[in-house]
């Protein structure tokens, strides 16, 4: 999950005097353009053993890496990094029902960030 930076009211004090003063809003600089998947649609039902996952590149990303499983945090069905590819296409998904968890992974200025689906 991805924390959104929060804003400061910065002051420098010099023997309990204020000296300067300085409102830093992160976002003031742009918002970072997150990936996010497109397919399948999150909370659809996976109908199939292979699936193409698909996902917007967001900005500023140097590396993605998917995981598949069938609960949250599982790796059993798949786990590799797609470098900067913005596909995947996982085989071996059981068809018996249950949910499919699937985190995306990307990295952004050496930061590790990730979002959660469900199908």
């Amino acid at each position: 999950m991805a924390v959104a930076p929060v804003a400061q009211d910065v002051h420098l004090y010099i023997d309990n005097v204020v000296i300067a003063h300085e409102y830093i809003d992160p976002m003031a600089q742009g918002t970072m353009d997150m990936p996010g998947m497109t397919s399948p649609t999150q909370g659809t039902t996976i109908t199939t053993e292979t699936v193409q996952f698909e996902w917007t590149p967001g900005s500023g990303v140097s590396e993605y890496w998917l995981r598949v499983g069938t609960n949250p945090g599982a790796v059993d069905i798949y786990y590799q990094s797609t470098q900067r590819n913005t596909t995947s296409t996982v085989t071996g998904i059981p068809l018996k029902g249950q949910p499919v968890y699937v985190r995306l992974w990307y990295k952004v200025n050496g930061e590790w960030l990730f979002k959660n689906y469900m199908y």
